[in-house]
């Protein structure tokens, strides 16, 4: 019986040790958007990607993403840090509308 509430113990303590933060951010990008003008109303196709395991990073999310596709930007952007117990838990979601930087107009000069 002793073996069980330990074991009972430590599944409540891997269960109640979990956290998830969620982060709107307006934009995530991989190219090169220098004097370029995003305008306001500009939508794209949904996408999502993830990067997970004992080392998981913002920027591997945002590949997984745009993976196989010409876009390299998010607009929109949520983002969801979850930690739990088990390492391979630990991951960085994001989910943002998708374009293509390389398609966006310079902006104009002051």
């Amino acid at each position: 019986m002793h073996k069980l509430s330990i074991f009972i113990s430590l599944l409540a303590l891997a269960l109640a040790s979990a956290c998830t933060s969620t982060y709107q951010v307006g934009m995530l990008s991989l190219g090169d958007l220098e004097g370029k003008t995003i305008p306001a109303d500009m939508t794209g196709e949904v996408r999502s990607g993830e990067s997970c395991w004992w080392s998981h990073h913002l920027s591997d999310a945002v590949r997984d993403a745009v993976e196989g596709t010409n876009y390299d930007t998010l607009l929109d952007v949520t983002i969801e840090a979850r930690s739990r117990f088990f390492v391979w838990s630990n991951c960085v979601h994001v989910e943002g509308q998708a374009i293509d930087s390389s398609k966006l107009e310079q902006g104009v000069k002051q």
